[in-house]
């Protein structure tokens, strides 16, 4: 039962071992996917926001040149020096800007050996449009750097060359305006549909989490319970057979105890009543018992408290000639030397 039970505890672990590794490599892949998911997601937006706001730096960089032509002759050499600092900042930023989406590829070519979801790249059609919108860039940011170092000159007096760079510029917006409005929508497409892919991937694992927790269920657990029922009621019949035994050991043990006393009583009896006198007595002449017929002779009560000290057996004395004789018989505490006969002295002093 104990080999069975080792062996039963075994299989036991082993089931419980396999289904917390399953369910554990389970959790880790859906945390990797949100993970991965997340950072792919704040790549994605930030591609898409980078778009979004060229068409506001586009916008912004027409305004502040629409400024500078009209507004700038009023301007002293501070503030021409402010303006023309923050209008530069504008235009690198939008520059960047520009250079970064059309070649986000190159941009994160070395992050995407680190994810499983690659960020939002240009496909074909993308690539396409930064190049219809190329020269509408070109022109905005041209013009813009003519406009804004005409300041220094103070060429701002409204005159036909600077009112021809505006007049290119607003056309040029209005065409990089349109153009960026289909590029973001091509990165918000692109970005939907991986993140379709990505709740997709998700459910797929969600369902086959639930399929490998079913299979646990029906192959691991439910088997494991069926055991362990078996081992409880296999425990349960060997301590109800245990109790049995110790039942019927106890019962046994009652009979012979019985059977025994009733043996001992018989023996008493018989002893009580034989005629002869009967003597039990050690090696060394220790008398153990006497019987009623022994006190007779000796002269003794049963109520004297000397008998058995009074008249000790001697081997010297002990002859076949005896005027009594007395047959002695050895208790199960001492060697069983035969019937002898042998002398003593009674209560009165008399050698018997």
């Amino acid at each position: 039962m104990s080999t069975l039970f080792k062996k039963r505890t075994r299989n036991l672990n082993r089931f419980y071992i396999a289904a917390f590794i399953s369910i554990a490599l389970l959790t880790t892949c859906h945390q990797v996917l949100v993970d991965y998911s997340l950072s792919s997601a704040k790549k994605d937006a930030s591609i898409i926001n980078m778009a979004g706001r060229q068409r506001m730096f586009s916008q912004k960089i027409t305004k502040e040149m629409t400024l500078m032509i009209y507004s700038g002759h009023s301007w002293s050499d501070d503030e021409i020096k402010k303006k023309q600092s923050e209008f530069n900042v504008l235009l690198n930023t939008f520059k960047a800007s520009h250079d970064t989406l059309k070649h986000s590829d190159s941009m994160y070519a070395q992050q995407q050996s680190a994810f499983f979801f690659k960020p939002i790249q240009n496909t074909e059609e993308i690539n396409q449009k930064f190049e219809t919108i190329q020269p509408f860039f070109d022109t905005l940011t041209n013009n813009a750097k003519i406009v804004s170092s005409s300041l220094n000159a103070r060429l701002h007096t409204g005159g036909v060359h600077t009112e021809a760079f505006l007049e290119e510029v607003l056309s040029a917006e209005s065409a990089f305006l349109k153009q960026m409005d289909n590029i973001v929508f091509l990165y918000e497409q692109k970005a939907q549909k991986k993140l379709q892919n990505i709740r997709v991937m998700g459910f797929a694992l969600v369902i086959f989490t639930l399929v490998v927790l079913i299979l646990e269920a029906l192959f691991i657990f439910k088997p494991t319970l069926t055991q362990i029922e078996v081992l409880l009621q296999k425990l349960l019949a060997s301590k109800r057979a245990l109790r049995k035994s110790n039942r019927e050991l106890e019962s046994t043990v009652a009979e012979r105890t019985q059977a025994l006393q009733k043996s001992n009583d018989l023996l008493s009896n018989i002893l009580h009543d034989a005629a002869d006198g009967i003597i039990t007595y050690s090696d060394s002449g220790q008398i153990f018992s006497m019987n009623q017929a022994a006190y007779r002779i000796f002269q003794y009560d049963k109520e004297d408290s000397e008998p058995l000290a009074s008249i000790p057996p001697t081997s010297t004395s002990m002859t076949s000639n005896s005027t009594i004789s007395i047959r002695v018989l050895f208790n199960e505490y001492f060697p069983k030397q035969g019937d002898q006969d042998l002398f003593g002295v009674s209560k009165n002093g008399k050698k018997v």
